[in-house]
């Protein structure tokens, strides 16, 4: 990794990313908060926990009626029957989520729609946003924006507009300007990719208050997991700091 003194400046181009000149900003701490699906599966134990822990004070007050008036038995052991439906059928749901979405998406429209874009790609899905690309001209191009195990790509609906970044070409990711803000991806090799207006596809979860966060959040787990970061190759600001609004 290097470092330079050289403020960061943005060329525009004619097509396809901007360019910048001077050192990337330096990554800052990670996003803290789990990825969405982990965030789901999480809120569902919750809720299961809450659900055992209110069916054991309902068989306790059951006993306790039982002890007290043998007249109030059924009162009690119908609640504590409904409570304990309440706790199975929430254990069903967290198994069902498991096999449904923490598992690769093979037969959803939106992995289907990655695949038939980017046909050579192996590695596995993992999320995806309706968005647009903001090109070198600042000219804007309305498209998807997939997360995977080890890649960025962008497509637009008719493929004219594509772009793969490998995470380990990736020098910082980040949100900025004012929010929901304008996602900056800078590259090892002075690109600059910006896309903003994100929307969510249909199965998100809605743990984060904006699309764009959303988005960081995928991206910057799975960029630092298949990529060492701050990245060795790249030539970083010296003086600027990362916020990556985890």
């Amino acid at each position: 990794m290097q470092t330079t003194h050289e403020v960061l400046t943005i060329h525009p181009t004619a097509r396809g990313p901007a360019v910048f000149t001077g050192g990337a900003p330096m990554p800052g701490e990670a996003v803290a908060k789990p990825v969405p699906d982990e965030q789901r599966l999480s809120e569902l134990h919750r809720q299961q926990g809450e659900a055992y822990a209110e069916l054991h004070d309902a068989q306790a007050e059951h006993q306790t009626n039982r002890e007290e008036e043998k007249g109030i038995v059924d009162i009690s052991v119908s609640a504590a029957q409904v409570v304990a439906a309440k706790a199975r059928a929430t254990a069903k749901e967290i198994q069902i989520f498991i096999d449904n979405a923490i598992k690769n998406r093979a037969d959803t429209s939106d992995e289907e729609w990655f695949r038939h874009h980017f046909p050579d790609a192996k590695d596995d899905y993992r999320s995806e946003f309706k968005c647009s690309f903001v090109d070198g001209a600042s000219q804007s191009v309305h498209g998807r924006l997939v997360v995977t195990e080890f890649n960025l790509h962008f497509a637009d609906s008719a493929a004219d507009v594509k772009h793969s970044l490998p995470f380990h070409q990736v020098a910082n990711v980040r949100l900025e300007g004012l929010s929901p803000g304008v996602l900056h991806v800078y590259t090892v090799d002075c690109k600059l990719y910006r896309f903003t207006s994100f929307k969510r596809t249909p199965y998100h979860d809605t743990f984060d208050e904006t699309a764009e966060a959303e988005a960081l959040t995928w991206i910057d787990h799975c960029w630092r997991k298949a990529s060492d970061v701050p990245n060795p190759t790249a030539t970083y600001y010296s003086g600027a700091t990362g916020d990556s609004r985890g």
